[in-house]
């Protein structure tokens, strides 16, 4: 018999006639001819129910000629896979990635933590995907160092394209404030973070992007004053003073920084305004007369893209304190004279 000639292999997908294959020739496996077919678009559909099968198909030469076919091969199945799938970040784990004040639940979903090792989560529109994070100091929607990005799957690890939400947890590769990254972050301020997904036939879908801000230096006092900001008066004179009497003090105004450059939209206070407004986060102790109630404060803040925030807290008046100590078992803020202001609150 002649290949070609005598008898050809007829390719099928789904029992449907595709065509012939060609003979390649030579003796294959146990002494069987080789043949190979090319498969054309629209061959395959798209999915996995594509079931391929050969026969053998033989011509008798005889007159009239008269063809047969033998029995179907065993089918092999086959999956066409062209389109990418879709990625999607929701945003800062709830693991307390989103850090905050944890009494003050705004703070725990406003974008902005002093957690440099957050975990982001997300959704792919098909399990068992590859997903890339990369995270930048710039909002463009564009990745700016391809090369450096934490790698992660989309689960159930077993899925495929059938499964429609799957979902996904990473961190980013390095510190969100590390000045050694591919993008040499700045100490604070604004991060794009994007991601994208390919699924295991290769296809890599369009890029999601997000911003979060990270604010890991607590507000600063930069001044205490009698009455204004206006006041030259140095309430931390050591006592007795030196430069004549204490003046008259209607009002004790606290000036407060956070130095993260606010960018990107996010125009945060310095203090979450819901909890600086409270008198109970404060303690102020008198010189003589102990801790002093403070029924009413008064905190005005400032905002703005490019600039730290600023905020300035005003006391109506009492003689003036000595270090002021903190309260224990609450977020109180606690004021040293000469040092930081180091909150117990997170304020980020």
């Amino acid at each position: 018999l002649v290949p070609d000639a005598d008898f050809d292999i007829d390719v099928y997908n789904n029992g449907v006639l595709l065509g012939e294959a060609a003979f390649i020739g030579g003796a294959g496996v146990a002494g069987n001819s080789r043949w190979e077919f090319t498969l054309s678009g629209g061959d395959l559909q798209e999915g996995h129910n594509n079931f391929l099968a050969a026969a053998v198909r033989i011509r008798d030469a005889a007159s009239p000629q008269v063809e047969g076919r033998g029995a179907f091969s065993t089918p092999l199945q086959l999956t066409l896979d062209t389109i990418a799938p879709s990625v999607a970040i929701t945003g800062l784990d709830d693991d307390g990635s989103d850090s905050g004040v944890n009494s003050y639940q705004p703070t725990l979903s406003d974008d902005i933590t002093s957690d440099v090792a957050a975990r982001f989560t997300g959704t792919t529109s098909e399990a068992d995907a590859i997903v890339r994070l990369f995270a930048d100091g710039t909002a463009n929607t564009t990745i700016d160092t391809t090369g450096e990005f934490a790698v992660t799957g989309s689960g159930p690890l077993d899925g495929d394209e059938a499964f429609a939400d799957s979902q996904w947890t990473t961190s980013y590769v390095r510190g969100l404030n590390d000045a050694t990254s591919a993008s040499g972050f700045a100490y604070d301020g604004l991060r794009e973070i994007l991601a994208t997904a390919e699924d295991i036939a290769g296809n890599v879908g369009a890029l999601d992007s997000t911003t979060i801000f990270v604010d890991t230096q607590g507000p600063q006092v930069t001044g205490v004053q009698f009455n204004s900001t206006a006041s030259t008066y140095n309430v931390f004179n050591p006592q007795p003073a030196v430069d004549g009497p204490t003046p008259s003090v209607s009002s004790i105004v606290v000036s407060v920084e956070d130095l993260a450059v606010r960018a990107g939209g996010f125009t945060h206070a310095a203090l979450e305004q819901g909890v600086a407004d409270d008198p109970g986060q404060y303690t102020l102790v008198g010189d003589n007369v102990g801790e002093i109630p403070i029924s009413t404060i008064t905190v005005s803040q400032a905002a703005s893209n490019g600039a730290v925030a600023a905020s300035r807290a005003t006391r109506p008046g009492h003689r003036p304190p000595r270090p002021l100590r903190p309260a224990t078992g609450s977020p109180v803020v606690i004021l040293r004279p000469g040092s930081p202001w180091t909150a117990a609150p997170n304020w980020a």
